[in-house]
């Protein structure tokens, strides 16, 4: 297995309040909402405990994903399936449940304003991430970042070998997740 790693700077950690950058996201995907004639988002304190999980396991891990990989009574990896995050926080399943996660790198030089417009462009400008922010069933969400330093991406070369990317800089993690109508 190769591994490359990209260090950047890594200067101080963020210090702007963690409400204020993620109600700078609900404002920017709301006013997305409104602009293409659906109802804003309401704020829900379930689904931000689901996203606080989520992106606590993607700051730890640096791997950007919307499944968990956890260890089994026998030591083995496995992944914990999507919904358990729901469940576990006692949604129902009468609802659809969706997921956008993101990664801001080098977000110590950024302000949250520059933040936020980078998490919602990215997803404004993937059709799967712009899908769930246009979906007329979403109704309420929870947003939640963390600041972290690495990132690590798997890939696969041309020759099949396994090559793993690890960035180090200072990075704002991202998830939203919400629950709207069947």
């Amino acid at each position: 297995m190769k591994k490359l790693i990209f260090i950047f700077s890594t200067l101080s950690l963020s210090s702007f309040s963690q409400e204020e950058l993620d109600l700078k996201v609900l404002k920017l995907v709301n006013r997305y909402r409104v602009e293409n004639h659906l109802k804003p988002l309401i704020w829900d304190t379930i689904m931000t405990k689901v996203s606080n999980h989520q992106v606590n396991y993607m700051s730890t891990t640096g791997h950007l994903s919307h499944s968990q990989l956890e260890e089994d009574s026998t030591n083995f990896n496995v992944v914990k399936k999507f919904e358990d995050k729901f469940i576990n926080q006692g949604v129902n399943f009468k609802c659809t449940v969706f997921e956008n996660c993101s990664v801001v790198f080098d977000s110590d030089k950024l302000s949250t304003d520059s933040i936020a417009y980078h998490v919602v462009n990215g997803w404004k400008n993937s059709v799967k991430h712009n899908e769930v922010l246009l979906d007329k069933r979403l109704v309420k969400v929870g947003i939640s970042h963390k600041t972290g330093t690495i990132y690590n991406e798997e890939l696969i070369d041309e020759n099949g070998d396994l090559l793993t990317i690890t960035i180090n800089c200072i990075m704002e993690w991202f998830s939203l997740n919400g629950y709207g109508l069947k």
